[in-house]
């Protein structure tokens, strides 16, 4: 019978205080705060950090793109397959390889989170308001993630 390992109970306790910290904080997105701390936690301490760092850029990267593509027309399948194409394209050229796939759900996350509503549209939430509240939320939930895993010994980080 396999055995609930010390990351599956790390991540575990992730979400569950990334979720508590949301519904308390009343954050309005708090799927992706619970996702940023499962793709957040890792291993060690020092990988955890990368994964933290790679998340970061990739909703950098996806967040920017999916904003030029909500003020150009949310919701657009053209547009999400050109700005698919910008994603993947800008991530390469700044040789960040792992956090294409985080922009990619990040950028789809805001073009079709619109409903075709134009993100200057102050009756909407907008892209503004999802472009730095993600940022944010993922910046603390980050912070969280490795803090829990941060009670690691040192014998347990590779060198």
């Amino acid at each position: 019978m396999a055995r609930i390992g010390l990351r599956n109970l790390k991540t575990a306790l992730a979400v569950f205080i990334c979720v508590v910290i949301s519904k308390v904080a009343r954050l309005e997105f708090t799927f992706f705060v619970a996702i940023a701390a499962i793709i957040s936690m890792e291993n060690s301490l020092t990988n955890s950090i990368k994964a933290g760092k790679n998340r970061m850029a990739g909703t950098f990267i996806g967040a920017v793109i999916g904003l030029i593509g909500a003020l150009i027309k949310p919701g657009s399948a053209i547009i999400c397959g050109l700005g698919m194409i910008a994603v993947i394209y800008f991530c390469n050229l700044l040789r960040w390889r792992k956090p294409i796939s985080i922009a990619g759900v990040v950028f789809i996350a805001i073009m079709v989170s619109l409903g075709g509503k134009n993100p200057y549209n102050t009756a909407s939430t907008g892209s503004w308001i999802l472009l730095l509240a993600s940022q944010w939320q993922l910046s603390l939930i980050i912070c969280f993630s490795l803090r829990i895993i941060s009670g690691e010994s040192a014998a347990s980080s590779p060198s």
